[in-house]
């Protein structure tokens, strides 16, 4: 059965980063990315302190989805003609973000987003949201700016839950071809830290190299992104901790994927 990355194509500017990620974790596994764009409906587009859609409002969210569209359209055909066609297949779906990627992600091993701007309140926001909280998938959370690199190098954020373990098991398709696999845990140099990892590893028949880092002044976060250094990607665990923005915006998630320059697979 052919293992499918779902790239979730929420606008234009983050699109190329989310297929090119995208594309190395199929290549990885021998699988193949499907693109999803969402047309909005404008239904959905309404806030709570409006009472009706105009059609003049409806009109205009059409257009702009309309344009949206084909500005993402043009991304997919150049990354397309860029990197080659095979393993690329191109979805048009509509609704909303949450419904439209809990449907595709069915048929899907990883879900591909591109990390939202910070403080952007938008589709990105929600097509990550629903991703990672809605549909039980992991998700590959790719930096904008990030370019297509094989994934031979995979580091490890290890901290002793059942999220990271779950993380691991996930990227296990990934984890059992990697070159090198490096596994870090930012708890002040304890190397004890490390004792469930070990032996999580060895079940899996990995071989991988261990550290404890004493992460000193800096944040877990920044220590984390410091000590995956050369790594293709960093593996870690995810929790929802109240609100969305709380998550994203505060705490050593928030961190990660600021910093980060490299995708972040993340399971809830």
């Amino acid at each position: 059965m052919t293992t499918t990355i779902l790239a979730v194509l929420a606008d234009r500017h983050g699109a190329r980063s989310c297929l090119e990620a995208a594309l190395a974790a199929a290549e990885a596994v021998g699988g193949e990315v499907a693109a999803l764009h969402v047309a909005v409906d404008p239904a959905s587009t309404i806030l709570p302190t409006e009472e009706i859609l105009t059609d003049d409002r409806r009109a205009a969210i059409l257009r702009e989805e309309a344009e949206e569209r084909r500005a993402v359209r043009d991304v997919y055909d150049a990354v397309v003609a860029a990197l080659g066609p095979a393993g690329f297949r191109w979805i048009d779906a509509g609704g909303t973000e949450t419904a439209a990627i809990d449907a595709h992600a069915a048929g899907a091993t990883l879900i591909a987003a591109a990390v939202p701007e910070r403080h952007y309140a938008g589709e990105a926001q929600e097509a990550l949201h629903a991703a990672l909280f809605d549909t039980g998938r992991p998700v590959l959370v790719v930096p904008r700016g990030c370019r297509h690199r094989p994934v031979r190098r995979i580091a490890v954020g290890w901290h002793e839950d059942a999220a990271c373990r779950r993380a691991v098991a996930d990227a296990r398709p990934w984890l059992e071809r990697a070159e090198a696999i490096r596994i870090l845990a930012i708890d002040g140099g304890d190397d004890a830290a490390l004792d469930g990892a070990r032996a999580l590893f060895r079940d899996l028949g990995l071989v991988a190299d261990f550290l404890a880092v004493d992460g000193g002044a800096s944040s877990r976060g920044d220590a984390l992104v410091s000590a995956a250094g050369d790594a293709d990607w960093l593996v870690m665990g995810a929790f929802r901790r109240g609100r969305f923005l709380d998550w994203l915006f505060g705490s050593v998630s928030e961190t990660v994927l600021r910093e980060a320059t490299i995708p972040v697979f993340l399971a809830h």
